[in-house]
């Protein structure tokens, strides 16, 4: 674990309990912030990449360190959370930024908002009920699967497909939709390829 501690008030890029600048890179290991408070509000690019990463910031009145995945509540238009080859949990985390997820991340949530300007994009695999005024994207040649229902007034979108140099061949992007759907769902080109678990409850136009 490597620890940075800060006098109270000494660190710029906490604002109250918002992270409010900076990129923080966790790889496979844990970064600890001794600098004030928590972190509920993300302003700034935070990635944690690989199964262990965990980025954590001392809570003075409980005495003892907080991991973000339990205490992240929005991720502003300013902000960013990348998710690789790891899994996360959260509440409920409102998206008015960027939610990254990268190869075979996952996602458990009790609920996710998704604001006009916000966007997941990725892939991987979420678990939650999601409230979708903004953009859902399957990257390019990648695989999402969302198990929970979606809706709102936002847009899906499967990327184009790409091709492989091993082996040489054309790979199309998946969305896997496994609940009840209220979403329009975008083609980037003819290779996407759209799985509807409940094809009964989906509700978009495609």
């Amino acid at each position: 674990m490597t620890c940075i501690t800060v006098p109270v008030g000494g660190f710029a890029n906490l604002s109250g309990s918002t992270l409010t600048g900076g990129a923080y890179d966790v790889y496979d290991g844990t970064l600890s912030f001794d600098v004030g408070g928590i972190v509920t509000d993300l302003a700034a690019a935070v990635s944690l990449r690989l199964w262990d990463a965990d980025l954590q910031f001392y809570d003075p009145g409980a005495g003892h360190y907080v991991s973000l995945e339990s205490s992240l509540k929005s991720i502003a238009a300013s902000g960013s959370l990348t998710l690789s080859r790891t899994a996360y949990s959260a509440d409920t985390l409102s998206i008015d930024g960027t939610l990254t997820l990268e190869e075979t991340a996952t996602l458990q949530a009790n609920h996710l908002s998704v604001g006009t300007g916000g966007r997941i994009s990725g892939s991987g695999t979420i678990d939650a009920p999601i409230h979708n005024d903004g953009t859902i994207t399957v990257a390019a040649r990648s695989e999402l699967v969302i198990s929970g229902p979606v809706d709102g007034s936002g847009t899906v979108v499967i990327e184009r497909g790409e091709r492989s140099t091993v082996p040489w061949q054309f790979v199309g992007s998946v969305l896997e939709l496994g609940a009840a759907t209220a979403q329009d769902v975008v083609f980037s080109d003819a290779s996407g390829i759209l799985i509807l678990d409940d094809p009964a409850h989906f509700t978009g136009t495609i």
